[in-house]
């Protein structure tokens, strides 16, 4: 009962804090691909005849988020099946709303099988001690309010753990199957499938008969969790090529030697920003279930214990040579290894209080040690406030988009750049990427457009776009957006929306109202 209800406040607070919007690069893409997947769609047609003069300029016809596809005339996204396949179910059964409920539901099912392991390593002090930790976890939350794959991902490898905890080859199957979920949400974690595949082997249908080799278990795990790298290798020999190539521009260069120390130094200060330093104690879980230290002897406790580890550090393995980032949402990339620590520590954390309660001289002790342990995710109320505004900053995003799908013109063409994957969603208009668009050529693009039957209108955010756009656009006509937009979408920060025909009857004497969304 106590852990379904940390689960469902999970759900509630992201759905409470959630940023209902396709917006920026990620989200926008996967929706999108959801919406492409729902309707039984690989593919959707780029008009090739804009680029009648510059055929080399045919990627900017993309949003960001998607890419041309190896069949002339067509894009595709550049991300994985997995994700947008469970957009398009929730939203098949849920309409609009579900794209936006996957990753809260996600983050309540990560709760969940958290508490399932940590119950059976620890008891139910255990469970309820770590399922809290998850449910609270800032990471977790600042990537559950979005329509973010790194919760779902996280999820599916820890529910793919959790059942295969139970008894019987059903447990195995359906462990296998999630894990093929995982695998085709986030491929570059196949390897975690490997260390599940070996602990079932090693612990088979009985976990508490972990001493012996089950090799039935860990067939039936791998029939059922063939399937997802399968479809990932038919998905990226369709969709891109090859069976190893991913549908990322760049991905060639985004695990180099020269990215380990950065990743070294920064992600372990990150972690102790975000958590505090107590829940690397956990690892001296380790050591009780070793030396046989009473609480630390549970039948269950060798094979948990060993999975966790493995689990955490392949994960930290798998990204410790990706491109390096300095802020804390990254250490998304490491949720399955934070939860398996979090497991460890809650071990640590029940076992001391159960000691301490033994004690009648210090028995008080018992409930400040559970309570410190939740504190160092409750305590930052920074990260809260920011979790709040999140929801404010993006719903300018979804104003834009229904807006200008009612004011664009039919034959409307938007230039932009952050925000194409969102007004491509919500628009079905055609855009070019500014950022693709040579600094000398955008005269010449909006010119040839405008011959064309189009109307080029530009889409600029004030913070993250704008002043780059006057800097790279200088010497050009259109350069220094001096003519009033027509509609600007403000919030924490501000979009704006000019027509470039504007231009030209603004410079004539006209005049008219801008209109302003808050």
């Amino acid at each position: 009962m106590t852990a379904g209800l940390i689960a469902g406040l999970a759900f509630a607070v992201d759905v409470r804090l959630g940023v209902f919007s396709a917006h920026i690069t990620d989200s926008s893409a996967y929706v999108a691909a959801g919406d492409l997947w729902r309707r039984g769609e690989l593919f959707r047609p780029v008009p090739q005849h804009l680029w009648g003069h510059w055929p080399a300029l045919d990627q900017a016809l993309s949003p960001l988020g998607f890419r041309p596809a190896l069949v002339s005339g067509a894009e595709l996204t550049e991300y994985p099946l997995g994700y947008p396949v469970l957009i398009a179910a929730a939203t098949a059964a849920l309409g609009e709303l579900g794209a936006y409920l996957v990753a809260p539901l996600m983050h309540a099912l990560l709760a969940w099988s958290t508490f399932a392991i940590a119950r059976r390593l620890g008891g139910d002090l255990s469970g309820h001690l770590a399922a809290a930790l998850v449910a609270a976890n800032p990471v977790a939350v600042m990537h559950g309010i979005h329509p973010m794959s790194d919760v779902p991902a996280a999820a599916s490898w820890v529910a793919a753990w959790a059942i295969g905890l139970g008894p019987g080859l059903g447990a195995m199957a359906a462990s296998g199957a999630l894990a093929s979920l995982a695998v085709m949400i986030r491929p570059n974690l196949v390897v975690l499938a490997a260390v599940l595949g070996l602990a079932w082997l090693w612990c088979g249908t009985r976990i508490r008969d972990w001493r012996s080799w089950h090799w039935r278990a860990a067939a039936v795990f791998g029939i059922t969790g063939a399937i997802g790298p399968a479809l990932v290798a038919w998905s990226q020999y369709v969709f891109y090529g090859g069976v190893a190539t991913s549908g990322y521009p760049g991905a060639s260069v985004f695990f180099r030697a020269a990215h380990l120390w950065p990743n070294l130094t920064t992600y372990p200060m990150l972690f102790g920003l975000v958590h505090g330093w107590l829940p690397l104690l956990g690892v001296a879980t380790v050591a009780g279930v070793a030396l046989g230290v009473p609480g630390f002897t549970r039948p269950t406790a060798a094979a948990i214990v060993s999975t966790a580890l493995a689990l955490g550090a392949v994960n930290v393995a798998a990204y410790l040579f990706y491109l390096p980032y300095d802020t804390a949402p990254f250490l998304r990339f490491f949720l399955v290894a934070i939860v398996a620590l979090f497991i460890l520590y809650a071990m640590l954390v029940a076992a001391t209080a159960r000691a301490l309660w033994r004690v009648k001289a210090v028995r008080w002790l018992a409930p400040l040690v559970v309570v410190a342990s939740l504190w160092p995710d409750v305590r930052r109320p920074d990260l809260w406030r920011f979790f709040r505004s999140e929801r404010l900053t993006y719903s300018r995003v979804q104003a834009l988009g229904k807006y200008l799908d009612a004011a664009l013109p039919a034959g409307a063409v938007v230039l932009g750049f952050i925000h194409t994957g969102a007004i491509s969603h919500y628009t079905h208009h055609n855009v070019v990427r500014l950022d693709l668009v040579p600094p000398d050529r955008l005269d010449a693009v909006v010119d040839d457009l405008t011959k064309g039957g189009a109307s080029p209108v530009f889409v600029v955010d004030e913070l993250l776009e704008e002043p780059q756009f006057r800097e790279r656009f200088k010497s050009t006509r259109y350069g220094a957006l001096d003519w009033p937009p027509r509609a600007e979408f403000s919030t924490t920060a501000r979009t704006r929306y000019w027509v470039a025909s504007d231009r030209a009857r603004h410079l004539a004497g006209e005049r008219w109202a801008t209109d302003v969304l808050r």
